[in-house]
């Protein structure tokens, strides 16, 4: 099924942001609502890579882009010390 153009736009520059890992959080939220969008528009056949991108974009919200991000640059690195030698 045909998508209309502004969201392979919206989809593109959410996957720009993504890649650099700006504002990672907030973008990975935005693709899980593009993806909801795209479960409506295809429904039932193009359900199953819709909601694997979800969960992988769930996952990295969660994780982080990691030290080679745009975030980590402007905000720093947080190093987690757990006591007890653990």
């Amino acid at each position: 099924m045909p998508v209309s153009p502004g969201l392979w736009v919206v989809g593109g520059v959410l996957g720009l942001g993504v890649l650099a890992g700006a504002m990672l959080p907030l973008c990975c939220i935005a693709v899980l609502g593009l993806q909801l969008l795209l479960a409506r528009i295809t429904g039932w056949p193009g359900l199953m890579p819709v909601l694997v991108d979800m969960l992988q974009a769930l996952a990295l919200a969660f994780l982080g882009a990691g030290a080679f991000s745009v975030d980590a640059l402007l905000y720093g690195r947080r190093v987690v010390i757990l006591r007890n030698g653990r």
